[in-house]
Order: structure tokens, then C-alpha cells, then sequence
């Protein structure tokens, strides 16, 4: 019975991604979203309170099915800068896929209604900040990093990996970038992170 549950839900999702992407949240009705996902009106209400609970759901499960593969390459190995290079890489390929930018242009629009956006962002970009700051933390634990405050270090690195990509992927639809120049960017932002926040050396210690 749980499987038929969660095949229903995942059904709504799905149409609820597509008619949201298609027509925008204000345009967009629940009863639409039930034709779409061949259910009743009342199915999606006891599934989802409303339509703004129905999108924000929508949001989050598009990032967690999509994003967890990026958050996959944040354990901790021997080579640091090559498991986050490794993350960087698999981040700058979720944000810059088509499905992810309509979904943050939705986020963006929308985010003002009633703490929406707020929430988008504790379950979404928020998680990655999170996720992202544990593992410096053991990082520095490990000395592998120099003392300091992890979390901002994880918004230096999600920064330096972003770059100016975001906005030019949202603002102009003819730009693609190709594997080859997010793994260059995602290493040069490692790169320029490992040097700023390597462990200073011992005092009397040999520098290369």
C-alpha cells in the first residue's frame, strides 16, 4: 500500500513540476495539476495542504532526487582537494542543467510569497551550506585545514566554486557550459580554497 502511496505522490510531483515550469505558480491551479497527475482534486489536497505546500515540495524533492550526488563526494578521503574538487564538479553540473535554472527562476519569482523562499533555502542551497560546513569541520579536525570558523569557509568555497555562473546561466538561455570547463572551474575554485585555508606552516619549517 506504501508503494501505491508513494508512486501517487511522486505522480503529483511530477505533474505539479511540469504545469508549475509551463504556466507559473499564480496560473497554475490544483485542479490542473490533478488532471495532469490523472487523480482527484481532493487525492492532491490529501497529499499536500495547498498549492504553495504542493510547490515548495515540489522545489525541495527536484534538488534531493537531483543534488544528492554532488553531497555523495563530501566523504571524507585522504585526498581533500580531490573529493572536493570531485564535489564541485558534480554541484556545477546539477545547477547548470535546465531543469535546475527553470526551478530556481520559479524559486526566485515566487520566493517572497509567505516565508516561501525561506523555507526553499533551508531545505535546498541551506542543506548544501550545512553538508558542505560538517565536512570542513572534520577537515579541520583532521588538519587538514587550518583553524577558523568552518561554515564561513563553506560559503567561500560554494562561492568560489559558483563563481559567476549562476547568473549567466539564469539570465541567458543560449549558454551551456561543457564538462571539460566545469571541472576546470570547479578545480581552479578548489585550488584557490586549499591555498587560503591550508594549514600555516610550523614556525622554522622548511617552505617549498
Amino acid at each position: 500500500m506504501r508503494h501505491k502511496s508513494d508512486a501517487r505522490r511522486q505522480a503529483i510531483l511530477s505533474a505539479a513540476e511540469e504545469m508549475f515550469c509551463r504556466a507559473g505558480f499564480e496560473a497554475t491551479s490544483m485542479t490542473a495539476i490533478a488532471v495532469a497527475a490523472n487523480s482527484s482534486k481532493a487525492t492532491v489536497y490529501a497529499y499536500f495542504e495547498s498549492k504553495q505546500a504542493l510547490f515548495l515540495e515540489m522545489l525541495l524533492e527536484a534538488g534531493r532526487t537531483h543534488a544528492e550526488g554532488a553531497l555523495d563526494e563530501l566523504a571524507l578521503t585522504p585526498d581533500m582537494a580531490a573529493g572536493l574538487t570531485r564535489f564541485g564538479f558534480r554541484y556545477l553540473v546539477f545547477l547548470s542543467a535546465p531543469r535546475s535554472l527553470a526551478l530556481l527562476r520559479l524559486a526566485i519569482a515566487e520566493g517572497s510569497r509567505s516565508g516561501l523562499g525561506r523555507q526553499f533555502y533551508q531545505g535546498g542551497p541551506g542543506r548544501f551550506i550545512t553538508e558542505l560546513t560538517r565536512m570542513l569541520a572534520c577537515h579541520i579536525e583532521a588538519g587538514a585545514l587550518k583553524s577558523g570558523d568552518p561554515a564561513l569557509m563553506a560559503s567561500h568555497l560554494k562561492a568560489l566554486i559558483e563563481c559567476a555562473m549562476p547568473e549567466r546561466c539564469l539570465l541567458d538561455e543560449l549558454y551551456q557550459p561543457d564538462p571539460a570547463s566545469l571541472w576546470a572551474q570547479a578545480s581552479c575554485a578548489v585550488t584557490a580554497f586549499v591555498r587560503c585555508y591550508a594549514p600555516s606552516p610550523l614556525p622554522g619549517s622548511a617552505v617549498a
